[in-house]
């Protein structure tokens, strides 16, 4: 019902996801701005959809439990948030342009270039950051990530966190650093220091052999350094592609990591993103289905294993969006501000649009207004008609732009169906979390499917 969604009160069809034949049998009543959700059988759809619509036009106060669905200050709030560049404080940092791998779907291989950041630079924008993460009571995450591989640039790295520590002694706000690497740069020396300063690493590899070595090589050389991070007390997290060469094997990918790495406690697992081998939306939409049916049993066995399993949506329903990365500044190489991390060059399509800023010579941040609204508009980056028909674009703000502008429109619509799938799944393992907590481990599917055969019994 279009009133009650503008309101951001969702009924989202469900009984697959618990197993019933008719995906309307069961619907979740999801209201992301007041933080609700719970299940209803389709045949209450109609009351409850009333209900709540007479609640929505009550002009007076109105006293019952479906009252706690509305959230329309704080909808109201965030439709006329205009957000600043001082509200965007997670930084990701590219130390470079350089790879020593060659990697088959790498989206900044175009762009490579001799340019390489400071420490000084670094520390200058992270030293912006802490003082408006203080004032503003939040904590500063820095990542620093690939525009090429970090590691070729350790001195900037190592030299920038050690001085990123010695300024937050003034703001003294909650730190949370990271970086994610190729895994070929691990060696003993840079270990020890991400270990003792508690810099969270992610390792972006294959897990399986001939996978590794077919899409980024080096298998052995990456393989042996995690068990070497992992033997001096440093677990990374893996981030493996899946492209069509291991979507099949999304279970093989789990039970190898946890049989060579038994230590492991996060893996990611994230379908590709490239205009060549998702060329069109059937093949895309082939694809996708197979990753979802993927994860779902890799899923499965990451719970036996206790291995907190990710994609890049398994956290959207966390946090309210109306822009997909609005609070995000990437700095890049040349000392510029990109919107995207996946932009950072000239040499790349899209850049002029992407660039907001810089650091000027004295190291402060410097702001291109009209670029930066670009990217973060004064109105929610999910106006578009497509979104104004879908249940998750309070969590997904939009979609990612680099996705939107790399595939087709077609097959972005099919990587957003894979989306609100999964998210749905994620909503509904939510609910069987709380089921479970309420009722002392009991079963969520259980109930719903014995409730549902009790209807069947009593209508035959």
């Amino acid at each position: 019902m279009k009133e009650l969604e503008e309101k951001g009160i969702f009924f989202i069809p469900a009984g697959n996801e618990f197993g019933q034949a008719d995906n309307e049998t069961v619907y979740i009543v999801y209201a992301p701005l007041s933080g609700r959700s719970f299940l209803i059988s389709g045949r209450e759809k109609d009351n409850i959809e009333q209900k709540l619509l007479l609640l929505s036009e009550a002009t007076e106060d109105v006293t019952d439990p479906l009252q706690v669905l509305f959230a329309e200050k704080k909808r109201r709030q965030w439709l006329q948030f205009e957000i600043a560049p001082e509200d965007c404080l997670n930084l990701t940092i590219l130390p470079n342009h350089r790879c020593n791998f060659q990697c088959a779907y790498c989206y900044s291989a175009g762009g490579r270039g001799g340019a390489e950041l400071t420490a000084a630079q670094v520390t200058s924008l992270a030293s912006w950051s802490l003082k408006h993460c203080a004032q503003k009571k939040r904590p500063c995450r820095i990542l620093y990530l690939g525009g090429g591989e970090p590691l070729l640039s350790w001195a900037t790295v190592r030299e920038s966190i050690l001085q990123i520590e010695e300024c937050n002694k003034e703001h003294n706000v909650p730190l949370e650093l990271s970086i994610s690497t190729n895994g070929s740069l691990l060696t003993p020396d840079k270990i020890e220091f991400l270990r003792e300063h508690k810099v969270r690493v992610q390792v972006s590899f294959e897990v399986l052999e001939d996978v590794q070595n077919a899409q980024r090589g080096h298998y052995d050389l990456v393989h042996a350094n995690i068990q070497a991070a992992i033997a001096a007390g440093l677990i990374p997290a893996i981030h493996s592609v899946i492209t069509e060469t291991n979507v099949e094997r999304m279970e093989e990918v789990v039970r190898t990591a946890h049989e060579q790495y038994p230590e492991l406690k996060k893996l990611g697992l994230e379908p590709v993103v490239d205009a060549q081998l998702l060329a069109d939306v059937q093949s895309a939409g082939r694809f996708y289905e197979r990753f979802y049916e993927g994860y779902i049993k890799a899923e499965t066995l990451c719970r036996e294993y206790g291995i907190e399993l990710l994609t890049s949506c398994s956290k959207a329903l966390e946090t309210v969006r109306t822009h997909y990365c609005a609070g995000q500044i990437t700095l890049t190489p040349l000392g510029a501000f990109s919107a995207c991390e996946a932009i950072s060059n000239p040499k790349e399509d899209g850049y002029a649009e992407v660039i907001f800023g810089k650091l000027d010579a004295g190291g402060e941040p410097e702001f291109d207004m009209k670029n930066f609204r670009r990217y973060h508009p004064a109105r929610p980056s999910f106006e578009r008609d497509k979104c104004d028909i879908c249940w998750a674009r309070w969590n997904c703000g939009g979609g990612c732009n680099y996705k939107r502008r790399t595939l087709t429109e077609e097959v972005f619509d099919e990587y957003c169906r894979l989306n609100r799938r999964l998210m749905e799944h994620f909503l509904a393992n939510k609910l069987r979390r709380e089921y479970a907590q309420a009722m002392q481990g009991a079963n969520l599917d259980a109930a719903v499917n014995n409730i549902f055969s009790q209807h069947k019994e009593n209508h035959e």
